[in-house]
C-alpha cells in the first residue's frame, strides 16, 4: 500500500513539474507576439513566392508538354515514312513476323490520315505492294 501511494505522489509531482513547464513555455510564446508576428510574416512572403514561382513555371511546363506531344507525332511520322524500307529490310533479313507487325501497327494511322495525304498513300499502297510480294 505505500508503496503503491509512493508511485503515484511521483506521478503527481512529475506532472505537476509538466504543466509548470508548458506554462512557461505557453507564457513565453504569448509575451513573444513580436516573434509570432514575424513568423506570420514569414510564411505570408513564402506562399506569395511560391505562388509567383507557380505562375512563372506553368507556361514553362505546357511549353514542354507541347514540345514533348509535337516530338512524338515527328517519331511516328518519322517511323511512318521509313516503313517502306523497315520492310524491305525486315524481308531481307528474314525476319518476316517483324515486318508484318510493323505494318500492322501503321496500317491504322496509314488508314485514318492517308485520305488527306497524298504521301501517306503512296507509302500506304507502296508497303501493300511489299507485303504482296512477301505472300
Amino acid at each position: 500500500m505505500q508503496t503503491l501511494v509512493y508511485e503515484n505522489y511521483s506521478k503527481f509531482i512529475d506532472a505537476t513539474d509538466a504543466i509548470k513547464s508548458i506554462g512557461t513555455n505557453v507564457s513565453s510564446v504569448s509575451g513573444e507576439k513580436n516573434g509570432l508576428d514575424r513568423l506570420i510574416s514569414g510564411m505570408e512572403r513564402i506562399q506569395s513566392a511560391s505562388s509567383r514561382s507557380e505562375r512563372l513555371l506553368r507556361e514553362s511546363r505546357e511549353a514542354v508538354a507541347e514540345k514533348l506531344r509535337i516530338q512524338r507525332l515527328l517519331t511516328r511520322l518519322d517511323a511512318l515514312l521509313s516503313l517502306p524500307q523497315t520492310l524491305r529490310t525486315y524481308i531481307q533479313q528474314g525476319k518476316y513476323r517483324m515486318a508484318v507487325q510493323s505494318h500492322q501497327s501503321a496500317t491504322e494511322i496509314l488508314g485514318r490520315h492517308s485520305a488527306g495525304f497524298e504521301s501517306l498513300r503512296s507509302i500506304e499502297s507502296e508497303c501493300g505492294e511489299i507485303l504482296k510480294e512477301l505472300v
